[in-house]
């Protein structure tokens, strides 16, 4: 007898614990009908806009990080490029995600607020929406600096940079808003994040980014010249970036103030590349500089 209670009592903690998982996974089967139609009417808009509620809600509340990226799948597979369906995907996307922001915001402990508001970014850059952007451009004043970096990157992707692109011939206004902002965080980010950035100044057609490379180029030489620089191997890429303004026909930068700057950088670079295959201690230091140096000329 007690044997078969102890079966009823798992039994019955079995389905409670199936009915609470269905109840938290988000019915795809109404959306993915509207994914195949090509004129959507009202009834489809609200498929779209529940469809985005209850996934960025059930995205914040999850904890798990294996179901946390298999909910973020389930809402970035279900973009489109048919006209109807994706602006009112990206409407309730921005509408929704603003939400979950404020929801993760009320989070405790504030680790797990962390962690929810890193998932929705990351969510914003798998969408790939430049609609998104200023819930990007909200957090780049976040005192995480994992935040802030996941906030560049939803602002630096190939694909948001080619839509940046794509409007700045006749409204440039969001490209030099975000350059703005970025020039605020070059001298206290990361090389992660910097190399972001200077992926956002190298790729967009704007007077203002480009002068946001030579920007982060300084604030790299300064860092040699001070000797606090770190992850040196990073600077080849900034060194190609610089390279590929030399050589370009419609960058409006001064080719000899990009000249300079690839110079000094390279030049740096190199000297300390050669220091470290040399291990030499601080008082000889500036001997093997003039050394470094005289290799390079």
């Amino acid at each position: 007898m007690k044997v078969k209670l102890a079966f009823s009592a798992v039994l019955v903690v079995f389905l409670v614990l199936a009915m609470d998982s269905s109840l938290t996974a988000v019915d795809t089967k109404d959306i993915d009908l509207v994914l195949k139609k090509t004129v959507l009417d009202a009834q489809d808009f609200t498929i779209i806009d529940r469809f985005l509620a209850e996934a960025v809600q059930e995205l914040v509340r999850e904890r798990d990080f294996t179901d946390i990226a298999r909910r973020r799948t389930v809402i970035i597979s279900r973009k489109s490029e048919q006209g109807q369906y994706a602006e009112q995907f990206s409407k309730s996307a921005l509408k929704h995600i603003q939400a979950g922001f404020t929801q993760a915001g009320a989070l405790r402990p504030e680790q797990r607020k962390t962690n929810a508001i890193i998932n929705l970014l990351i969510l914003i850059n798998g969408l790939e929406d430049l609609r998104l952007a200023d819930l990007a451009v909200a957090r780049l004043g976040d005192e995480n600096a994992v935040v802030r970096y996941w906030a560049v990157n939803c602002l630096t992707s190939p694909a948001v940079l080619q839509q940046l692109n794509a409007q700045v011939t006749s409204n440039p206004t969001q490209a030099s808003a975000i350059a703005r902002r970025f020039e605020a965080l070059v001298d206290s980010s990361s090389i992660e994040t910097l190399l972001l950035i200077a992926r956002f100044a190298a790729g967009v057609n704007i007077p203002q980014a480009e002068r946001l490379l030579l920007r982060i180029a300084d604030v790299r030489i300064k860092r040699y010249a001070d000797w606090t620089v770190r992850h040196e191997l990073s600077d080849i890429v900034l060194l190609k970036m610089l390279e590929s303004k030399i050589t370009a026909t419609s960058s409006s930068l001064n080719k000899a103030d990009v000249a300079q700057r690839f110079a000094q950088l390279y030049s740096y670079a190199m000297q300390r590349y050669l220091l470290s295959l040399i291990h030499i201690s601080e008082p000889t230091r500036p001997l093997y500089i003039s050394y470094a140096v005289f290799c390079l000329k």
